[in-house]
Formats: structure tokens, sequence, C-alpha cells
């Protein structure tokens, strides 16, 4: 027999993916194997005479709990001497205790045996297996195991193939859902789903089920939220962000005058300062001031005295507000455009005046 095809053989049973699926299994199984056993021989130095061979046995095992269980095996070893000195035949035959590790992949099991060569010999054993299941009765049998012999000190090692068939009552393997959300990690493509959220078949988030913190409460989870921290009062678009709405905003300045005079009575008039913030928080604005007269004397001179009363304004903004020349033009109306009768007393006061208006466009948020 050729042992490179032996080796190559079980390699690709481990390897295989055809067999993949767990299914249910029963509590006890009956099964026969073809065996590779390569001993301690092979390494130099070593006083025995033992190269390598092949064998046949069969186990019988018993699973008494979901993830353990026990068997006893039977093997026949036909092992190869060195230096051509034939071959020698021989039995070996143990208990083991297995290990079935979650989602029923594979198991690990550790045992006792008993090999009859021409010597006798006990030797304990580890290893690492798996049955592969082909429906709820058939599994192939694919197996790795080391042997330390207590009497010599030699260590040798063993793989195997075969054929079980279970029988007895039926159980489903062992499965494991790391993160509970109802599909085995076997099958789970998304593990670490979040607790509470649905899934799929695959065990991956139902996009419509997905749900996502809002830490503002926008109503715009915090994934598509580009403003994070609104206040609750505004009104907000699909990215989270507050909406504005352009709104024109305007400012009115009304200075009087005394009879025939162009003096500002009063430089920090409130009036004057509130125009004067309103042309700095709006700094693309521009204003012309209006300057008028009453209509008692010369129209001449009632339009020169306007257009006085305009610049002075003008003037106050400047020198005292700060506000750039450029910005405010200071025109004079003379008495073209009376507020009142021009005769009557009241109707001369108010028609000595100025008059200012300065507009703009502001954003402001909407509310809810």
């Amino acid at each position: 027999m050729k042992k490179t095809m032996t080796a190559m053989g079980i390699l690709l049973a481990f390897t295989s993916g055809a067999f993949a699926q767990s299914a249910p299994v029963g509590d006890k199984w009956v099964g026969g194997f073809g065996e590779y056993y390569k001993t301690d021989g092979e390494l130099d130095g070593a006083p025995t005479f033992y190269d390598d061979g092949v064998g046949f046995g069969a186990e019988l095992g018993f699973r008494f709990k979901p993830q353990w269980a026990a068997r006893l095996e039977w093997s026949h070893l036909n092992i190869d001497q060195t230096n051509g000195l034939g071959d020698e035949s021989g039995n070996r035959f143990g208990v083991d205790a297995m290990y079935f590790l979650p989602d029923d992949l594979m198991y690990v099991f550790a045992g006792v045996k008993h090999l009859d060569l021409a010597d006798s010999s006990r030797l304990a054993n580890v290893g690492i297996g798996k049955h592969w299941a082909i429906n709820d009765k058939w599994r192939v049998i694919t197996e790795i195991a080391a042997y330390h012999d207590f009497g010599e000190a030699y260590n040798d090692v063993s793989a195997k193939i075969g054929l079980a068939y279970s029988f007895g009552t039926t159980s489903t393997p062992v499965t494991r859902d790391s993160d509970n959300d109802g599909v085995n990690n076997s099958m789970d493509k998304c593990p670490g789903t979040a607790p509470g959220v649905k899934v799929d078949a695959m065990g991956c988030a139902l996009a419509a089920a997905m749900t996502e913190s809002d830490s503002d409460n926008d109503g715009v989870v915090d994934s598509k939220d580009k403003c994070a921290n609104t206040p609750s009062t505004d009104q907000v678009d699909a990215t989270g962000c507050s909406i504005f709405t352009e709104v024109e905003v305007e400012e009115t300045l009304r200075i009087l005058f005394a009879n025939n005079s162009a003096e500002i009575a009063n430089r920090a008039n409130s009036d004057i300062r509130d125009f004067a913030a309103f042309m700095k928080r709006f700094p693309s604005t521009d204003t012309v001031i209006e300057g008028y007269a009453s209509a008692p004397g010369e129209s001449d001179y009632n339009q020169w005295l306007s257009e006085e009363r305009a610049k002075a304004v003008r003037m106050v903004l400047i020198e005292d507000y700060d506000i750039k020349p450029a910005r405010i033009t200071a025109v004079g109306f003379g008495e073209s455009k009376l507020l009142d009768a021009p005769t009557a007393k009241e109707a001369n006061k108010i028609n000595r005046r100025i008059v200012a208006r300065v507009s703009a466009s502001k954003r402001e948020k909407l509310t809810k």
C-alpha cells in the first residue's frame, strides 16, 4: 500500500465540505474504519525495528450526554519492520471518552489502549476527529490520534477514516447561538447582532426592523444625522439639520428738529443707537437719510435746511458709530413732502424731520 496516497486520502476527508451540514444523530453508533499507523521507529536512533503500517478496525460508541460520549475500539494492525525484516501483526483495543464541540462540528477524545505486537504495550492516547453527517443515520468518520507508550516512552501517531451507522434515540446536535438571534453560529453570517434586532435566516438584521438611536430626538437616526444636538423646538430636514427661511427685516430712524435748526439735540439717542446697530449687524446694507423742512420760509432756504439736517445725522452715524461713509447717503427734500397742513403749528413740528430706513434679509429657524 502506498503510504502517501493513504495520508492524502485522510487529509482530503478532513478538509472536504461534502458532509459539512450537521444532522440529528442517534445516541449510539457502530462503525468500521481503515487506519494508517506510524510508529516512533522511524525516528533516528530509535531502538525498535518497527516502521509504519496500516490496519482496520471497528468501534462502538454511546453518547450519554449531548456533548459527551464513550466508545470501545478494536483494530488489527499490520506494521512493517525496517531493513526488510517483514511485518508484524497485532491487535489494539481500548476505550475513549469523547467531547463533542459546540455545533457538533468536531470532537476531541482521550483514552487508554492495549497493543499486542511482538510485545504488549499499554498506551495513552489523545486526538481530534469529526463525524461528517451524510444523513440522520450514516456518518463519515475522520480522526487523527497520538499514542504514548508507558513502558518504552515511545510516541506513535495514526490517522483513520471510516463509516458509522447511528441508532437508538435520535437527538438534535448541540448548537450554539452566541448572539441569541435565533440563528445557530454555523449558519450565522452576521455574528454579534444587537439584542432585540429582528434577523433573517442568515442571522442578518432585517432592513425594515433595524432600530437605531436618535440621540437628539429630532426624528433622524444618528447614522444619518449631520447636525447632532439639534434643539428640540427646531424643524429639521432629512439630514437632521435645522430648517431656515429668509425673512425681511427693517429698521426706521425718525428724528425731529427745532425750528430753523439742523442740530441734533441728543447724539446718543437710543433710536440712533438701534439704527447703527442694525447696520453693523447687516454690513452689506446701505441707507438714504431723507431730510425735510416745514412750510414757513423761502423754499430755497428750506431745501438747504433739509439737506443740512440729513447731513448732520449722517455725520453722527459715521463719527459716533463707525458706519462707513460709503454706506450712507444724505438727501434733502425741503418742504416738498409735508406730513400735515402747512400752516398748523403741530404740522410744522412734525415736518421738521429726517427719516432713514434700512432693510435686510436674514435666516430664521422654522420651529415646531
